[in-house]
């Protein structure tokens, strides 16, 4: 009804901006980016200097894998509108996307200075530095955007996370406790809860957290975590509901073999968990995580070992700031022996992500194989300080 409506006005006023850029909106909200680039690019032809349709513009573009179109968009919008705060944010989206990390840096500092310290801005900088692992300096951030604002919920989130990085899960379940007291209706931060509680032996508190989630918000994302910890808990028909119920609303998505695989592979069939993960690779090729799934599961499978490592290696190659493909290569290099290669990932994984509780549990391992007790005592103590549970899970 939206879009007739929408439509109507747009045949009735031809050289109104305004009618093609609200039907541009309904376009987007239905994932029609194709036909929302149209309706606003006329918008845009109507009123050229509006800053506003080329920020929208510059986000269709985005969602349509045109980046440089997208980041010419946003740089024209910020040219118009220097102060426009969500303009320059945005660019500081997309130049990340584009692994530009200096000028993302430069335009959420930018964006902190012209908002006098937003709230907003300073979250997106500290998500930013924790993402880079600059821990000191986004808890300056959040701290920060939560002395502006008390009880600005993204700072606790985001701070929550911070400390879960830190292995302060008390810290974190604090923060936690806090942004839902605030605000009860975001079931991302349910989610988050519920999985520091698994971490913390709350099982029972974590089904609870995981379970209000979906029931908020019942998306594909949230079934198919809730099916990662059905499986953890050994309830395989759980589980594979969730997958199922998922899969109606992502019946071509290669996370729904991903997650089956992971399902398989705790009952170690896997036979069929590596059938899962091929077929996530055949329905995302290119995709770092089903690569990363398929390389990881022959390695707990302990199975063609060779193309493990091949998979691990494309996946690194596509996306070589992401820590998870070097983990998983370097699980596949100690399984076949080769403890000086599993060791390099190892290390180049934690250059990444040091505070990976996985890696420095696995590095601990090959370092005990290498006869380096002390370093991997050492390593396995700070993966246990991190997940207090990670031999178990591990």
């Amino acid at each position: 009804r939206a879009l007739a409506e929408t439509s109507t006005a747009a045949r009735l006023s031809t050289n109104y901006a305004g009618s093609d850029y609200v039907r541009a909106i309904v376009l987007n909200a239905m994932d029609d980016h194709k036909l929302a680039l149209a309706d606003i690019g006329r918008a845009i032809k109507i009123e050229p200097n509006s800053g506003h349709y080329l920020s929208m513009r510059g986000q269709l573009r985005a969602a349509t894998g045109d980046m440089a179109g997208s980041l010419a968009d946003y740089s024209r919008a910020i040219e118009l509108e220097p102060d426009d705060l969500d303009h320059r944010l945005d660019r500081a989206a997309v130049r990340q996307m584009m692994d530009d990390d200096t000028g993302a840096l430069a335009d959420l500092d930018e964006a902190v200075r012209r908002s006098d310290g937003a709230p907003k801005a300073l979250v997106m900088r500290g998500d930013f530095l924790l993402d880079a692992n600059r821990l000191d300096d986004a808890q300056a951030s959040y701290d920060r955007a939560l002395a502006k604002q008390a009880d600005f919920v993204p700072a606790l989130i985001g701070r929550a996370r911070l400390a879960q990085d830190r292995g302060d899960l008390a810290a974190s379940r604090a923060d936690l406790d806090r942004a839902i007291a605030l605000d009860a209706t975001d079931p991302y931060t349910y989610r988050s809860r519920g999985w520091l509680r698994y971490q913390s032996d709350d099982v029972v508190g974590a089904r609870a957290d995981l379970d209000r989630a979906v029931e908020l918000q019942g998306d594909a994302d949230l079934l198919l975590d809730r099916a990662s910890f059905f499986g953890g808990q050994k309830q395989y028909d759980l589980a594979f509901a969730d997958i199922a119920e998922a899969e109606k609303a992502l019946p071509k998505s290669a996370s729904i073999p991903m997650a089956r695989a992971k399902v398989y592979a705790v009952q170690q069939d896997w036979a069929k968990a590596l059938a899962e993960a091929d077929r996530a690779v055949k329905l995302a090729p290119d995709d770092v995580y089903a690569l990363n799934s398929a390389c990881w599961i022959r390695g707990e499978a302990n199975r063609d070992l060779e193309r493990a490592v091949n998979l691990c290696t494309k996946a690194i190659s596509a996306e070589p700031s992401n820590f998870m493909p070097l983990d998983s290569r370097a699980f596949a290099h100690l399984r076949r022996g080769d403890l000086a290669k599993a060791l390099a990932d190892a290390d180049a994984a934690l250059v990444l992500f040091p505070a990976s509780a996985e890696t420095l549990y696995l590095r601990g391992v090959i370092k005990l194989r290498l006869g380096q007790k002390a370093e991997g005592d050492a390593d396995i103590a700070a993966a246990r300080k991190l997940r207090p549970k990670i031999e178990a899970e591990y």
